[in-house]
């Protein structure tokens, strides 16, 4: 589908390409949500420059992603340590039943 599509930014519009209309939705999903935190930092740091204010926004932004990657990772190996404990009760009841 391959679309140019408008985002805007702390009010800067930005011209993007969206390959589909999901990543389209993501898109805006994530400048809205950029948006949110820019506005929150707009009002509590008054007399910021706008610079300073999209870097503390995407170092929010970081930090959320690195939060949920490390929340995910340790989420997997919970799930792959219950596979193995599974797999080995299994294992023994089956050999239990010959």
């Amino acid at each position: 589908m391959d679309q140019r599509i408008t985002i805007n930014i702390a009010g800067k519009p930005f011209e993007l390409r969206a390959e589909s209309e999901e990543k389209e939705r993501l898109m805006r999903l994530a400048a809205e949500d950029v948006n949110a935190v820019y506005k929150d930092y707009q009002q509590r740091f008054v007399k910021t420059d706008s610079d300073s204010l999209l870097s503390f926004s995407a170092l929010q932004q970081a930090m959320s992603k690195v939060t949920f990657r490390d929340h995910l990772e340790r989420l997997t190996a919970e799930v792959r340590s219950l596979e193995n404990m599974l797999a080995s009760y299994l294992s023994v009841e089956e050999e239990k039943s010959r």
